[in-house]
């Protein structure tokens, strides 16, 4: 049985940087998009190919999500370059087990490829990567009014009566939990995405090693299983991500500029 192991296996190193099975299979993912996205730009035209469809149909379906979540189109815009990069690595990267015999590839006995989700320290990166860039925005746009969001000290200084402190310590406290909150976000959107893949990997190893009947024909509905799973997880993984940083810049714009945006959305 293909023995699977919840970190990624080291398979060499360069220099005191230790390149892992799921390093391998994420830059195998980011070379294929790469080869295929520049393949597919040379042969563009008025008359839209097959490719060129779908990645019409795909530019599409991501602007229309990043308008809704922003209300903003240049804002949307701006924000476009990297979230198409980021549902087509998991798309990619979630669906890498369709591939021929990619997974049969050893190198000094150990698997050179895995997937790159199933890495818990990917998809933190990643998660990580989306909390950075929210609070970076939100901190650009406002602030002052961003950190209100988790700092609610104004309230305490202003209240006068027993019921404004009251009312201001609950928001101190509220503030507190805020900050817990995102944190919690990035624990929540890396853990889902690692803990989905990881799982359909093991599920399909454990019906084929189960006996010699069960390797050919039986694991088939749980591979499919497991491949939708994959694609679900990722288009999941890419909406919390628009939301994530929506909802920062939202709470970080003052309300005037916020209704003005509403006005030209």
């Amino acid at each position: 049985m293909k023995e699977i192991t919840i970190p990624a296996k080291i398979i060499f190193s360069l220099g005191p940087v230790p390149i892992t099975d799921a390093n391998l299979g994420a830059l195998l993912v980011t070379l294929g998009i790469f080869i295929v996205a520049f393949m597919a730009s040379r042969k563009f035209s008025i008359i839209p190919t097959r490719i060129q469809i779908v990645f019409e149909m795909l530019t599409e379906y991501v602007m229309e999500q990043l308008e809704n979540a922003f209300g903003d189109k240049e804002r949307a815009r701006n924000f476009f370059p990297m979230f198409i990069t980021l549902l087509l690595f998991l798309i990619v990267a979630n669906e890498l087990s369709l591939v021929p015999l990619i997974f049969q590839i050893t190198y000094q006995g150990d698997d050179l490829f895995r997937l790159p989700a199933s890495d818990f320290s990917l998809t933190v990166a990643l998660a990580l990567t989306i909390f950075v860039i929210s609070h970076i925005m939100a901190l650009k746009i406002s602030p002052i009014n961003h950190l209100k969001n988790f700092i609610a000290i104004e309230p305490l200084l202003k209240a006068r009566k027993p019921m404004e402190f009251f009312q201001a310590t609950v928001d101190f406290m509220i503030g507190f939990l805020n900050i817990i909150g995102e944190f919690a976000k990035v624990i929540s959107l890396s853990a889902r995405l690692f803990g989905n893949l990881f799982a359909g990997e093991v599920m399909v190893m454990v019906i084929i090693s189960l006996a010699s009947f069960t390797r050919f024909i039986v694991p088939i509905p749980f591979i499919v299983l497991s491949q939708m799973g994959g694609l679900v997880q990722a288009l999941v993984f890419f909406l919390l991500s628009i939301q994530f940083i929506a909802l920062a810049i939202d709470g970080a714009t003052p309300p005037a500029e916020s209704k003005e945006q509403l006005s030209h959305s």
